[in-house]
Parts: structure tokens; C-alpha cells; sequence
């Protein structure tokens, strides 16, 4: 059976698996008060989808969306199904925020410069004060790991300490007056820095003072200049890496990183040519999970051997006596589905494109009804419908959600929250396309985005290793004519005492 559907407690339905292994993926974006407190989806509906699933699950994925107030809410629309959250959230782990803006309302709180929307996604630009950059390297790690770090951080601290405490009387005798009084005035956290990190002896910042605070100071800016360079180039978009500052003109979007998915590369640059920004734009273009709609499109077509689909699912035609059991048990669940929520503000759109009968059925291609566009974000939240994609778990992500939150409780926002499935087990499927996996998969920040950082490190720890060589290779022999030249003057002046 399929598993338990809560659609009371955060406002949205999760995926779920049917017995047969298929996935049943359900969309829910009604955020106003269309379910009543502790009402569910009854065991007749369960069933009857469980039931589709078991049956058409073998031809292909079933999708089911359940949409909130459609004809009011969507009526420029018709019935026309919609793939935009399903293959998007299979091809990236992602939040999805759906919903319009009324023309009136404060975008101040908006922290995005501009917009790249293509059908109905709308990919946002974040301002470069929206990202402060210089926390990047915190948020890679856990607080867990936070802990650790200062925890082993203290224990050398503490263990350093004591090693130099203790040392205190050999270095009394060994070295000279102004050796000890740069050895007592410098921090034991230098010689923690310079010991574990610049790998210097404490010869080399005992006799040589100076040489280990160039040291410390060449390797820190290094590491600095390093580092920042690096996060210059980092993002938590969805898309590849994008360019600060903002993009405010066409020559920002030429010099950017970003990438704009469009459903179908060929048609979308056909459609775009005649326009002044088409040169700027083509090779910002890619397909990106669209891959995935053309070939459900194309096996929705191949299953029922069709050309057109026209049908009503909200008010299908329960008089036709040509109806499959299928169909009528769909039209049984939407009626049931209306009793259950005492309102006509759901209608239940389960997917047109498995659950009627093939004489009422037309599949149109929904890849080429819109092209790209390029505009501000406050035009993009106005145009309906649209999406704003950004990685899940991000930093951006975060604040993101504080700020559309207001707006989602003011009812002025849908919101649809879909969680992604690992689809590493579902490689065989025809719709995952590698081709440009690296271009387009969204990765979380990890310690690898520290490597530079790392790597700096280790060239200060050679160049350092580097000069502390040469220095002994000066220094010894200086000391050793050093001793020579004393023993030498204290046969001259004091003879005796030596032989004593």
C-alpha cells in the first residue's frame, strides 16, 4: 500500500513508493485554507491510486498533481499538465517556490539584482552584498566539526604552552640576551602558528625573528589572496557559476557564468535570433533536465499512439459508457476527493496523460510555448506562472526562505516543497542525461571547496621548509667560526681558566 500522505501538518505531499517500485510523485501547492483541520485523503482515494500506479506503472511514471483552486488560480492554463516541479526536482535537490506577487506589494525584501525565466522557471541572481563571501568557508563545515576544531586547537594551544614554559631554562643558556628577549615577548600562538602551519623550527623564529614573522605574514596573505580569489568565483545557485556584481545589462550577461536552461536548445536560439540580445544570449544556453520532459512526451505519445489530446479532467464527460474501469474510478476519486474537503475549491487533475481512455485524449507539446527571458526580479515574481529554483541547504537558501516566508503567511505566495529522490539507483532510465552532468548538478558546500585554502598552505610550508634550509646551511658555519673565534680569545686573555 501506499505509505501514509499528511497533507495537514506542513501544507504539502511528500513522494512515495508503490509496491511495484515506481514512484508516484505528488505536487501540492494550495496554501490557503482549502483542507480543513484533520481532514485526509480517504482509503477510496489510497486505493485508487495505489490501483493506477499498480497498473500503469509498468508503461511509465505515473505523475499526479493535485492543484489548489486551478481554474481559479490558473486560468490562462486550460487543463494543460504542467511537468515543471516533477523534472526539475529529479534532476537537482532543490526547493521550489511557486506562487505571484500582487503588483502593490514591497519588493525591497527581495535581495535578487535580475532573473533568467525560461517556460516556468525563473533562475534569480542574488546581489553581491546578498552572499557575503568571507562566510563561505564557515558554512562548510557542521557545528559538530566546529567543536572538534577548537577543541584540538586548544589542546595544542595548551600543550604548545607548556613545551615552551618548560624549555625556558635551556634556552637561558643556549642563547644570548636579545635572543631571549625576542623568545619571551613573542606569543606562544605565534610559535603554534609557526611550528604546526609553516612548519618552521623554533630556531629559525628564535635566532631569526624577523625571517618568521615574513614567514607568517608572506604565507597569511598568500592564503588570503588565495582563498578570496577562489570564493570570487563560488555561487549557491542552481545554474553554474555566476559573476559578480549583479547582472544589470546585456554585457553583464555576456561576461557572466550563468547558465539559462531551456527546454528545447534548438528552437529557443530559432526563436531568438531576430532578437538584439540574441548574440549576448546563445551561449548561456543549455537543455539541462528538459532531457527528461521530451522523453516522457514522447512515450506518453509512443503508449497511446496519438496525435492530439483534448480532455477535460475536471468535468470529464461521465455520460460516455465507452469509459474504462480506470477512468471511472478516477472520476469516482475526484468526486470523493471533493466530498472529503466540502468545497469546489480542489478539483483533482491527476494526470491526463494516463487515466483517460485513448478517444478523449490529446497530448500537446508543451516545449515550445515560451523562450527565455531576461528582466528584473520584480517583473519576474509579476509573471505568473514562474519558479524560483535555488540549491537546498544552501546559505542563499536560507535567507531566501526568511524573506518569502512573510509572504507565504500573508497567503500572497503558494508554496510547493518538493524533496528529491536519489536517482543514482534509477540510472537505466531513458530521461537522466550525464551529457553535461557537470556543468548543471548543484553540489553542497564541502571541504573540497576549501582545497585552494589547503593548498596554499602547503606551498607556504615548502617555501618556508625552503628558507629554513638555507638558513642552517648559513648558519652553521657562521657558528662554528662563531666557537673557534671564542675559544681562540679566551686562550688569549685567560690561558689558565682553559686549562683549568
Amino acid at each position: 500500500m501506499i505509505q501514509e500522505i499528511d497533507i495537514i501538518s506542513e501544507n504539502y505531499f511528500t513522494f512515495v513508493p508503490n509496491p511495484r517500485g515506481k514512484i508516484i510523485d505528488i505536487g501540492y501547492v494550495a496554501k490557503e485554507d482549502v483542507f480543513e483541520s484533520g481532514r485526509s485523503l480517504s482509503p477510496v482515494s489510497l486505493a485508487v491510486l495505489n490501483q493506477a500506479a499498480a497498473d500503469i506503472g509498468e508503461k511509465l511514471q505515473c505523475i499526479i498533481f493535485i492543484y489548489g483552486r486551478y481554474k481559479e488560480l490558473f486560468p490562462d492554463r486550460d487543463s494543460r499538465i504542467d511537468y515543471f516541479e516533477d523534472a526539475q526536482a529529479k534532476a537537482f535537490d532543490m526547493l521550489v517556490f511557486d506562487g505571484s506577487i500582487a503588483p502593490n506589494e514591497d519588493f525591497s525584501m527581495f535581495d535578487f539584482s535580475a532573473a533568467i525565466q525560461s517556460l516556468s522557471y525563473c533562475f534569480a541572481t542574488p546581489r553581491s552584498s546578498f552572499v557575503p563571501q568571507s562566510f563561505l568557508p564557515f558554512i562548510c563545515f557542521s557545528p559538530q566539526t566546529w567543536f572538534l576544531i577548537l577543541i584540538t586547537i586548544m589542546s595544542l594551544y595548551a600543550a604548545f604552552y607548556a613545551f615552551h614554559r618548560s624549555q625556558w631554562t635551556q634556552f637561558d643558556k643556549l642563547y644570548s640576551e636579545i635572543e631571549r628577549s625576542a623568545f619571551a615577548n613573542t606569543p606562544v600562538s605565534f610559535y603554534l602558528y609557526s611550528f604546526l602551519v609553516v612548519m618552521s623550527p623554533s630556531r629559525v623564529l628564535l635566532g631569526r625573528v624577523i625571517t618568521g614573522k615574513m614567514l607568517f605574514l608572506i604565507v597569511s596573505l598568500f592564503v588570503l589572496v588565495i582563498v578570496t580569489v577562489y570564493q570570487s568565483q563560488m555561487s549557491t545557485l542552481l545554474a553554474k557559476q555566476v559573476r559578480y556584481p549583479e547582472i544589470d545589462t546585456l554585457e553583464d550577461l555576456k561576461n557572466s557564468y550563468l547558465t539559462i536552461q531551456t527546454p528545447d536548445l534548438e528552437a529557443s536560439l530559432e526563436i531568438l535570433q531576430d532578437y538584439p540580445f540574441y548574440d549576448a544570449i546563445k551561449t548561456k544556453l543549455s537543455e539541462g533536465p528538459y532531457q527528461y520532459r521530451r522523453f516522457l512526451y514522447k512515450t506518453i505519445r509512443e503508449y497511446y499512439d496519438i496525435d492530439t489530446r483534448i480532455v477535460d479532467v475536471i468535468t470529464p464527460n461521465v455520460s460516455n459508457a465507452n469509459l474504462d474501469p480506470l477512468t471511472k474510478n478516477f472520476i469516482d476519486a475526484a468526486s470523493n476527493f471533493r466530498s472529503i474537503v466540502e468545497s469546489n475549491a480542489v478539483e483533482l487533475a491527476v494526470s491526463n496523460l494516463c487515466y483517460m481512455d485513448r478517444g478523449n485524449i490529446k497530448v500537446e507539446d508543451p516545449l515550445f510555448m515560451d523562450f527565455p527571458e531576461l528582466h528584473l526580479v520584480k517583473e519576474c515574481m509579476l509573471t505568473y506562472p514562474m519558479t524560483l529554483q535555488i540549491q537546498k541547504n544552501s546559505y542563499l537558501s536560507d535567507l531566501f526562505i526568511e524573506t518569502v516566508s512573510t509572504y507565504v503567511e500573508m497567503g500572497l505566495v503558494q508554496r510547493v516543497m518538493v524533496d528529491a529522490f536519489d536517482y543514482a539507483k534509477e540510472r537505466d532510465s531513458l530521461f537522466i542525461d550525464d551529457t553535461n552532468k557537470d556543468e548543471h548538478t548543484a553540489e553542497a558546500l564541502s571541504f573540497k571547496n576549501l582545497q585552494p585554502a589547503f593548498v596554499s598552505l602547503v606551498i607556504g610550508w615548502i617555501f618556508s621548509s625552503v628558507v629554513f634550509a638555507v638558513e642552517l646551511m648559513v648558519d652553521i658555519p657562521n657558528e662554528i667560526r662563531m666557537s673557534r673565534f671564542t675559544l681562540w680569545a679566551k686562550k688569549l686573555v685567560c690561558p689558565s681558566s682553559l686549562s683549568v
